[in-house]
């Protein structure tokens, strides 16, 4: 028996698992559930294939997973999931793990597991093939134990250099060592299909439409078919399709591809976690990467944040006295210019972000994305232009959202519904258009709504605010609405 209900929108929490002796595949990924994973998961006996990734679960993970005797496949990435108790980091899940012989996929990613790699538990099934953790917010160094792993790196590149076709991304090299694994792919000037899909500065007529389809169709082919080791990429998408000056396609990006026969895999996990061991280091990283971006007058940045001095002692900045990490960003009102960089969605314990009154523009980088511990980021009166993007519905715990007063155009994104914390959405005086999204009226923790001097337009849901009963302000004024006030 399979249970699959992924993508269904389903929220509250996930009821115990009980009566289901012959379950064998438990899918429940990209859904709205909350709460702790219920024990009672255990008992599915048969299980092979469990799946809760990209949901809202919390608590620990479980420590009873070792009686999934048949367990191949265990995926919970994207939750608020923790190794151990609050008090107790320890991740005794994987000791539990251990138990399960056949599994060979673990993906732990995207959860604040926190804490450093044990050195004693990595006695796992010789099955495993796959273990991601990235974005885990671990520190320290990698272990020797699992170092092992590293070795065959270089022997699975030498193996990816040799697929040679015109419509496959060279694999040139390699650039091992413990702490860091990259590869030297070929360079392709044109970039991605996606760009040249979704651009309004790109254009693909008819002709080239077909020919990158020829392309990737033929490349697909030899990986099937025409290659000693068959091959399943697995994540075919624009993004993922490359054009060089020609602007032939090139299928790139092998790593989560799945080689047949015998077992040619790129870890793709053992890259992401050696690239994602973060410190107080990596936060004076990001943090000077940061400064070589901006200007200001008065150069106040250029010679208090120095690599002499310890990061937490520079202005604006605040550490947290326990993991001496950086918690706090708070340059408003210090007449900054420049583009806000990727490098500061490598500030991983961040709670608070204040880059107001400034003179930032560009548009938010994606990277920002992944500070899943952000309780608070103001970024009003600056120049930001460009759409609000939409993955600021992955910041989760954010409470205060201010970001009036800049150039963002377009629609305001439904996704914000899934920032089921928080308290003030301050979008007001900015070039937003189209309806107010009727999701936003369902988010109970919202103290303030202040939406006034934009071009939205369209009614208010006749349940407006039913369901906010914390709201104190809403501020609507001049923009293009009409039809009765709810």
């Amino acid at each position: 028996m399979n249970m699959c209900t992924k993508r269904c929108n389903f929220t509250g929490n996930l009821p115990p698992i009980t009566n289901a002796p012959k379950l064998g595949k438990l899918l429940l990924w990209g859904n709205k559930l909350s709460g702790n994973i219920p024990n009672s998961i255990s008992n599915a006996s048969i299980l092979k294939i469990l799946s809760l990734a990209h949901n809202l679960f919390s608590g620990p993970i479980l420590k009873t997973l070792g009686n999934l005797r048949h367990l191949e496949w265990f995926q919970i990435s994207n939750n608020n999931l923790i190794s151990g108790s609050t008090t107790d980091q320890e991740w005794i899940f994987l000791s539990s793990l251990a138990n399960c012989w056949n599994l060979g996929f673990i993906d732990v990613s995207g959860n604040p597991l926190s804490g450093v790699l044990p050195t004693y538990k990595w006695n796992l099934s010789k099955s495993l093939q796959y273990f991601y953790a990235s974005n885990c917010e671990l520190q320290g160094v990698i272990p020797k134990e699992i170092e092992g792993a590293f070795r065959s790196f270089d022997i699975e590149c030498a193996a990816m250099r040799n697929i040679v076709h015109r419509n496959i991304v060279k694999v040139i090299t390699c650039c091992s060592s413990v702490d860091f694994k990259a590869l030297v792919l070929d360079y392709m000037c044109n970039g991605n299909i996606e760009k040249w899909l979704h651009s309004k500065n790109c254009f693909l007529d008819i002709i080239q439409r077909v020919d990158i389809m020829i392309d990737v169709a033929t490349a697909i082919e030899h990986l099937h078919d025409g290659h000693p080791t068959p091959i399943i990429h697995s994540d075919l998408k624009p993004s993922n399709i490359l054009l060089n000056k020609d602007m032939v396609a090139h299928v790139g990006d092998f790593g989560i591809s799945n080689f047949l026969g015998k077992a040619l895999f790129i870890p793709c996990s053992v890259v992401c976690l050696a690239m994602t061991v973060r410190n107080l280091n990596s936060d004076q990283f990001a943090l000077l990467e940061f400064k070589d971006s901006i200007a200001g007058p008065q150069n106040v940045l250029a010679n208090n944040w120095t690599a002499s001095t310890s990061v937490c002692n520079w202005i604006g900045v605040s550490c947290g006295i326990i993991h001496k990490r950086v918690i706090a960003l708070n340059l408003t009102s210090m007449n900054l210019r420049g583009t806000i960089p990727p490098h500061l969605g490598n500030l991983s314990f961040l709670l608070s972000l204040d880059l107001s009154s400034n003179h930032f523009y560009g548009h938010l980088p994606k990277e920002l994305g992944q500070l899943h511990r952000l309780r608070i980021l103001r970024l009003s009166y600056n120049r930001l232009n460009g759409e609000i993007p939409s993955w600021l519905g992955n910041l989760q715990r954010v409470r205060r959202l201010n970001m009036k007063n800049n150039n963002f155009i377009g629609t305001i994104p439904e996704t914000l519904v899934n920032m089921s914390n928080l308290e003030i959405l301050s979008l007001g005086f900015n070039q937003l258009s189209g309806q107010v999204p009727s999701s936003i009226f369902k988010i109970s923790s919202l103290k303030a709504i202040r939406l006034s001097s934009n071009s939205l337009s369209g009614s208010l849901p006749n349940d407006t605010c039913q369901h906010l009963p914390k709201l104190e302000v809403i501020y609507l004024s001049w923009n293009e609405l009409c039809d009765n006030i709810p």
